[in-house]
């Protein structure tokens, strides 16, 4: 991935990365720039739910990081954007294979941003869409 390219601080992806939440999901962040994100999940144990399919809260989760970090590209360096809204759709279940999501900015202004994401299996297919609504704030200081 082109760290350059981010719009935010390069630390934004080695922080992100460092992460428990993404290790344990197991994804990884394929391409991030100009208002794109790709992230690849091998499904595994740990996004497994009770049936044997990937569990609803998981393609929450790939969809809320891919348009997060898809704003992130196109915001200033003193900017974020947090989750107003979330409408996600799930269109099939899937039990193996690899999942990719891929989100992109629709519009980004200066107090907000749209944001929308897919996410497919291994044959192409859709399996879940989802589109987010991102108020962009001033970055918090670490603590």
């Amino acid at each position: 991935m082109d760290k350059e390219n981010l719009g935010q601080p390069l630390d934004l992806l080695e922080i992100w990365n460092n992460l428990p939440f993404p290790k344990f999901l197991g994804y990884e962040v394929k391409s991030c720039a100009e208002g794109r994100c790709i992230i690849e999940l091998p499904v595994n144990p740990n996004v497994i739910g009770p049936f044997n399919v990937v569990h609803g809260g998981v393609f929450y989760s790939l969809c809320e990081v891919s348009t997060f970090l898809a704003a992130a590209t196109v915001l200033p360096g003193d900017k974020v954007s947090v989750t107003n809204d979330i409408n996600i759709s799930v269109l099939k279940f899937v039990s193996g294979g690899t999942l990719l999501v891929e989100a992109w900015v629709l519009k980004s202004g200066k107090r907000s941003c749209f944001v929308e994401a897919r996410i497919t299996d291994d044959s192409g297919q859709p399996v879940a869409v989802a589109r987010a609504s991102k108020m962009i704030i001033s970055k918090p200081s670490p603590s």
